[in-house]
C-alpha cells in the first residue's frame, strides 16, 4: 500500500513539478526577450539619430557648395545693386551652413562611437570633407566635383556605420 501512495503521490507532483519549472524557464524567457528588445529599440533610435545628423551634414555641404556656385555666379553679374544684395543673402547661407557644420561634426562623433569599425573611417572622411571646403575658401576657388566625390565616399560610410549600429550588441 505504501509503494501505490508513493506512485499516486509521484503522478500528481510530477505534472505540478513540470509546470512550475516550465513557469520559471517561461519568466526567465521573457525577462531576456524584454532586454533584448529594449537594447534592440536604443539600438534603432541611436543609429536613427545618427543617420539623420549625416544626413543633414551631408545637405549642409550641399548648400555650401552650390551657394558658392552662385556666387560665383553672381560676381560675374553687372548689375551690382542686385549683385551685393544677393551676395550678402549667399554668405550668410554659408556662414549659417558652416556653423551647422561644425555642430554636426561634434555631434555625429558621439553617435559615430558605437560603430566601431568604421569610426575613424567616418571621421577621416568628415575631416576630408571640411578640409576641402576651408581650401575653396582659402583659395577663393577650387573643384567643388572633387566636394561631390569624396560627399559620395562619406555617404557609403555612414551607410557602413548605420548598419554596424544597427547590429551592434
Amino acid at each position: 500500500m505504501t509503494i501505490e501512495i508513493l506512485k499516486l503521490i509521484a503522478s500528481c507532483l510530477t505534472p505540478i513539478i513540470i509546470l512550475i519549472l516550465g513557469i520559471l524557464i517561461n519568466k526567465s524567457i521573457e525577462r531576456n526577450k524584454k532586454f533584448l528588445l529594449q537594447e534592440k529599440e536604443w539600438q534603432v533610435r541611436w543609429a536613427e539619430t545618427f543617420l539623420i545628423r549625416a544626413i543633414k551634414f551631408d545637405e549642409n555641404v550641399s548648400v555650401i557648395v552650390t551657394s558658392l556656385s552662385q556666387l560665383e555666379q553672381n560676381m560675374k553679374n553687372k548689375n551690382k545693386s542686385e549683385t551685393k544684395q544677393k551676395e550678402d543673402e549667399l554668405l550668410k547661407t554659408i556662414n549659417a551652413s558652416i556653423a551647422n557644420l561644425q555642430y554636426l561634426d561634434w555631434d555625429i562623433q558621439n553617435f559615430a562611437q558605437f560603430a566601431e569599425k568604421n569610426f575613424k573611417d567616418l571621421i577621416g572622411k568628415q575631416k576630408e570633407l571640411l578640409d576641402a571646403i576651408k581650401n575653396i575658401f582659402d583659395n577663393k576657388q577650387g573643384d567643388l566635383e572633387k566636394v561631390r566625390i569624396i560627399q559620395f565616399d562619406y555617404n557609403k560610410i555612414v551607410r557602413k556605420a548605420h548598419n554596424e549600429i544597427l547590429n551592434a550588441v
